[in-house]
């Protein structure tokens, strides 16, 4: 059983209190519970109908929790198609005043507005952002992206006696990407600007700015109407076809209890938001199934980006499903890369070449590869035969020189000629060397696959930490590094090396000439130390103005640190804003390792949003093959959570964390209190141990299948066999059947490991 979390005297101000503010409460927001109603509403904006009549009131308090001088009262109810949202805004000058904004996505808060606030997963993270002003222009956004435009109605109103004005909205659930990650309740907060009385208020106060998703409230809408809209776009690709023609393929999921029919719309738009091509389809999707469909040609140039609109309606046209959009981009027609950026006593070197084209562009065409050195004197050349779209091949490079090279990729065909090239070094060997593997995507230690996994230290490092950490499994610690220490730093390092774990140092990296002596005198120190695995320059940058503002620094410090250490890997880590605004930017993620943070910690966010984010990572770093790394929750943190994690809870997020392409782990931020917990953490550094050689593993896995879409899980093969990892991604325990017919392998050879299962067990899991 657990042990109880040990809070300090004050346990309401300790475990509660939000950034030192007493009357900041983070649990105890407002609770509200819409009715249910299977009736559709006319707006009008003047909340006139009878239906609003039954509907409970919200009351709005200032942002500080105060009384306010003028009333605000809000309403909220649901049918089976969206929310129908009611508000009432009293002013004694309400015909008075004046809107300036008249463009949508205006600043619609210099106006007197209202602003929603909408987060279905409970994440405290991620939400919607609506608002409108008293003439009703509308605004919307999703975390900040103001290139969201969701298909939400709302009509305003100005009682002619100019005592208030009033809105209605309707929301339809399709617009607002519901999967299972979403519950009973959602993050929800009703916001108003009353400019003329200097008046900021709340449903649930913020304490501050409205942008406050820990502050939300909480409303509750029943999973059984959401499960209706588990359904979307999982993937969509485009592929050359010829010349600048390429074909569009979407891959549609259906996670509703029932086999349904869509009409489906897509709209692909260039960077300028121009109309590039339509495209509708009548689709069956089969629940439970992802299905691909090919929706036809446009005229889109290799290497263009595009953003793809989609909608999935009912088959009456009646109800929205399904609204996103999706980022494109056309495929180079060629593309290669190099197993490694780094080189040492390899002989041979790995390459991966690309040819985005279509079948009769292939054929007759003819494929060179050759190695030009940092004078662009070509020094090595070879042919590849029978071309197919991805081509693996080996090249000899024993006997160049240590430099730097570029290898090219020459492709004709007919009178054409394409080209593309991949950077790499070639260096002598060293005792300690760290490389990312672009084809595992993950970290290789003196050529061995490497899964860091261990504990984020956020105080002091000790010798003792270390070894004790190191005694219970973890191979990896992250400790912020003391420039001004030497000694400390040496010993901390040298016991990690007695030890056999790794080490992260994370520091700020500088940012005037000063500040870079001082670090460039610490890296220098300490680059060759067995221990270090990593430099981490950067901590959550593009959460604050100065990274959104200098993100080209950002990116040349890392290339300084890089140059300065070409043996160890460099790297920044973001939380999920940042890695929200380099994606919404279209801007590469820094460094040679994704890395992010997501502290789950109880109850302010969501466990299943790891696998969201995961995914996101996958894909930012897909195309250099970069590792995922990720910070998690591992311990109770007195100021923010109650409690530590359930071992169940621990696991699932490790696990599903692994399942969606992390590579890499330290637990936030320290040694957990609770007994059951820990136990837990010592047994997944020992899985995770077993697990990595396949992990690393590019062996081309079968195809397995799960009857249910609740259950994520990884195929990996190795030589010694096929390996299933799978967790249940909700709340409620569900029988799954996997369909094992492609492996390979004697199913009544499987084995269940980690779990104490009988031999029985597991042949019954396996058929």
């Amino acid at each position: 059983l657990m042990t109880e979390y040990q809070p300090l005297k004050n346990e309401k101000q300790q475990l509660e209190v939000q950034e030192g503010n007493v009357n900041k409460i983070l649990t105890e927001v407002p609770k509200y519970q819409p009715p249910y109603y299977d009736q559709t509403l006319t707006l009008t904006g003047k909340l006139d109908d009878k239906i609003w009549e039954n509907v409970p009131k919200m009351k709005f308090v200032t942002s500080a929790g105060d009384a306010t001088k003028d009333p605000t009262e809000a309403q909220v109810w649901y049918n089976g198609k969206g929310i129908y949202v009611g508000v009432k805004c009293f002013d004694q000058n309400a015909s008075k005043n004046k809107c300036g904004v008249s463009a949508r996505d205006g600043n619609i808060w210099n106006d007197p507005a209202l602003e929603l606030f909408i987060d279905p997963q409970l994440s405290r993270n991620y939400y919607y952002h609506l608002a409108v002003n008293q003439a009703g222009v509308q605004y919307d956004g999703f975390n900040g992206d103001m290139s969201w435009n969701g298909d939400w109605k709302v009509l305003t109103y100005t009682d002619p006696s100019g005592k208030y004005w009033s809105a209605e909205i309707f929301l339809p659930f399709g617009e607002l990407g519901l999967d299972r990650t979403a519950g009973d309740l959602w993050g929800f907060n009703i916001c108003r600007e009353n400019h003329a009385v200097k008046e900021y208020s709340c449903w649930s106060p913020t304490y501050g700015g409205f942008h406050s998703p820990t502050r939300f409230g909480q409303i509750g809408i029943d999973r059984k109407v959401q499960e209706n809209y588990y359904v979307g776009c999982s993937e969509a690709k485009l592929q050359n076809v010829s010349g600048d023609k390429s074909a569009l393929a979407v891959k549609l999921y259906n996670n509703t209890a029932q086999d349904r029919n869509y009409n489906l719309s897509a709209r692909l738009l260039d960077k300028t938001n121009k109309k590039v091509a339509d495209f509708s389809k009548s689709v069956n999707l089969k629940k439970g199934v992802e299905a691909i469909f090919e929706l036809g040609n446009a005229n889109c140039p290799a290497g263009a980006k595009y953003s793809l609109a989609l909608e999935l309606r009912s088959n009456d046209n009646k109800t929205l499903c399904f609204s996103g959009v999706k980022d494109l981009e056309t495929p180079e027609a060629l593309s290669v890369q190099t197993q490694y950026d780094l080189y040492t006593g390899e002989d041979k070197m790995l390459a991966r070449i690309q040819l985005n084209l279509g079948g009769e562009l292939l054929a007759g065409a003819k494929l060179s590869l050759k190695i030009y050195d940092s004078a662009g004197k070509e020094v090595l050349s070879q042919n590849v035969d029978k071309l197919q779209q991805e081509i693996e091949t080996e090249i000899g490079i024993g006997k160049l020189e240590n430099g730097d090279y570029v290898l090219k990729a020459e492709l004709k065909t007919g009178a054409a000629t394409l080209a593309a090239s991949k950077e790499f070094q070639k260096l002598p060997p060293v005792k300690n060397e760290v490389k990312a593997d672009h084809f595992s995507r993950m970290a290789v230690v003196n050529g061995k696959p490497f899964f860091p996994f261990g504990i984020y230290l956020e105080g002091n490092s000790t010798p003792e930490c270390i070894k004790y950490f190191a005694e219970n499994g973890a191979n990896c610690i992250n400790a912020i590094v003391r420039i001004d220490n030497y000694p400390g730093m040496q010993n901390i390092l040298d016991c990690a090396a007695g030890n056999n774990v790794k080490v992260v140092l994370q520091f700020n990296a500088p940012k005037d000439e000063n500040e870079k002596k001082i670090v460039a005198k610490f890296i220098e120190t300490f680059k060759d130390h067995p221990a270090v695995l990593a430099w981490f320059l950067y901590d959550e940058v593009f959460t604050v103005e100065w990274g959104k503002n200098n993100y080209p620094s950002v990116v040349t410090g890392c290339k300084e640190f890089k140059k300065a250490d070409p043996y160890r890997l460099s790297l920044i880590n973001e939380n999920s804003y940042g890695l929200s605004f380099l994606k919404n930017g279209k801007l590469d993620f820094p460094g040679e390792v994704i890395s992010i943070d997501h502290y789950a910690f109880p109850p302010a966010s969501s466990l299943q949003l790891v696998s969201t984010y995961a995914k996101t990572m996958w894909e930012a770093g897909r195309k250099d093959g970069k590792p995922c790394w990720m910070y998690l929750f591992g311990a109770g943190y007195t100021f923010w959570a109650s409690r530590d994690l359930t071992p169940a809870e621990q696991e699932f997020e490790t696990y599903v964390a692994i399942i969606n392409g992390i590579r890499g782990i330290s637990y936030f931020a320290d040694h957990p209190k609770s007994k059951s917990n820990w136990a837990r953490m010592k047994g997944l550094f020992q899985e995770v141990k077993e697990l990595s050689p396949a992990l690393a593993s590019t062996i081309k896995a079968p195809l397995i299948k799960c009857n249910t879409p609740a259950i994520e899980f990884l195929v990996k093969k190795t030589e010694a066999g096929v390996y299933l990892i799978a967790v249940n991604n909700t709340l409620e325990p569900v029988n799954a059947r996997f369909d094992l017919s492609e492996v390979p392998l004697p199913v009544e050879n499987s084995e269940v490991l980690f779990e104490g299962r009988s031999e029985a067990d597991a042949q019954l899991l396996a058929a």
